[in-house]
């Protein structure tokens, strides 16, 4: 992995990630991977501070010859805090004067409640565009600005302490990189919804479409693909066990690049903020690597211990045998040691543990292997001794039970959406549909399957 070429934009990023919850907030749009022709998304996060935010304000500029502008949402953090409720004010442009990009200006509440709370990386925008179908490949600049608008939309941060306190953030804007387009192939790799899952006993990574038609398999040079995860930008990472990398890949299948880590990667998880989360069994640690690619903790060039960018590896008292993350940073973990649930809050107390022992007296130990955290905050768990797979809610209360058949073993799950999971049968090679209410489907899959990922819109 080329460190220097990435040492600018590395450094960037740490100062959004660390300095803010010292110096001040910080304004991030997203890293968006995307194709000719594609209609995608790119979040803005809002992270740092010391005091809530009541209202915020700014532009997003973009190239003309490469996207349109068809839409901005609000995100998540903001929608789920009003609870189904309108903003007091808000004022949204997709044709600014000045340049091509839009603009958004949002009071939620000139009272103070509700407020975004400082801190975590929270989702407050979404700027939809248009990719053209003759956009310029490589990389497009998405600036926050505050050029856009007649009078100019300024970027700014309104807080309640004290009330109307105004403040400016600091900003890192988004980015585009655009891939060839798939020719309006229906049958291609990338479309969305489609599933990526590996298989470590054949050496294969096989890409499913949404009603479980294989549409490619890819055969990697790296050996032992062991663990999948789709980010936010569509980008599938694959932990490879016995290469001691993670691989990136565009929707299309096409590698992007490879990041060494630490020994034995097993599992990887994307969280919020875009970062993956790797597990390495070898050495009983935990790596982090940031969107950019950059190795943030742990992990080297000769797959030993080291230090990262901004330090070494997370050493785990008890390695997880899978781990996830929620929109609110809060860490699952699971153990098939003592068979266990562990829910890690933001300040890193135990907020939850929940023991996974065998129900109804059954004889095989439980042994939790995958878990998935959905948008309403149900954690989907597979336990691959007893051929089931539970949903239970945030607390680790036990909200449904999916039976598969015997010698299933499931190991690998993703959400393809909110209330629908897909998971792999190491022990039978099936791939399962899993919907609350619905009898279980099942598709062909392949050879020793473990990890499983599904990309969505």
């Amino acid at each position: 992995m080329k460190r220097q070429a990435l040492a600018g934009l590395a450094l960037c990023l740490l100062f959004g990630f660390f300095t803010p919850v010292e110096a001040g907030y910080l304004l991030r749009g997203g890293v968006r991977v995307v194709h000719q022709g594609d209609d995608r998304s790119v979040p803005v996060f809002l992270s740092g501070g010391y005091f809530p935010v009541q209202g915020f304000s700014f532009g997003m500029a973009h190239e003309s010859d490469v996207s349109t502008l068809i839409d901005i949402e609000l995100g998540s953090a903001v929608t789920s805090i009003l609870a189904g409720a309108d903003p007091e004010f808000i004022a949204i442009d997709l044709d600014p004067v000045g340049a091509a990009g839009g603009t958004i200006d949002v009071i939620l509440s000139s009272s103070g409640t509700p407020a975004l709370a400082p801190g975590w990386s929270k989702l407050i925008a979404r700027f939809e565009y248009a990719i053209k179908n003759d956009a310029p490949l490589g990389f497009s600049g998405l600036p926050l600005t505050s050029s856009l608008g007649d009078p100019a939309v300024d970027i700014e941060l309104t807080l309640t302490d004290p009330p109307g306190t105004t403040t400016t953030p600091f900003v890192l804007g988004g980015l585009l990189i655009v891939f060839p387009g798939s020719g309006g192939d229906p049958d291609a790799a990338g479309v969305p919804g489609q599933l990526w899952f590996a298989s470590p006993g054949d050496n294969t990574i096989t890409i499913i479409g949404p009603d479980g038609e294989i549409l490619e398999t890819l055969t990697p040079s790296e050996l032992g693909p062991i663990s999948v995860a789709t980010d936010s930008n569509g980008v599938t990472w694959i932990a490879y066990r016995d290469s001691n990398v993670v691989v990136r890949y565009t929707s299309a299948g096409d590698p992007i690049d490879s990041i060494p880590v630490d020994d034995a990667p097993i599992q990887i998880n994307i969280d919020a903020s875009g970062n993956g989360w790797v597990v390495c069994s070898g050495d009983g640690v935990l790596d982090k690597i940031d969107p950019s690619g950059t190795m943030l903790l742990g992990g080297d060039e000769s797959g030993s211990p080291s230090d990262g960018l901004v330090g070494p590896a997370i050493a785990l008292s008890n390695p997880p045998s899978a781990l996830t993350t929620d929109p609110f940073g809060n860490l699952f973990i699971v153990s098939s040691d003592g068979a266990t649930l562990t829910k890690l809050s933001t300040n890193g107390g135990v907020a939850a543990n929940v023991n996974l022992e065998p129900v109804d007296g059954a004889f095989e130990p439980a042994a939790p292997f995958g878990i998935a955290v959905d948008r309403s905050g149900y954690i989907w768990l597979t336990l691959r001794g007893e051929d089931r797979v539970e949903r239970r809610t945030s607390d680790g209360s036990l909200s449904d039970i999916f039976e598969l058949p015997s010698g299933a073993a499931p190991e690998g799950i993703a959400l393809r959406t909110a209330s629908e999971a897909w998971v792999v049968g190491s022990g039978d090679g099936r791939l399962y549909r899993l919907r609350p209410g619905d009898a279980v489907d099942d598709f062909d899959g392949t050879p020793n399957p473990s990890g499983i990922a599904a990309a969505t819109d």
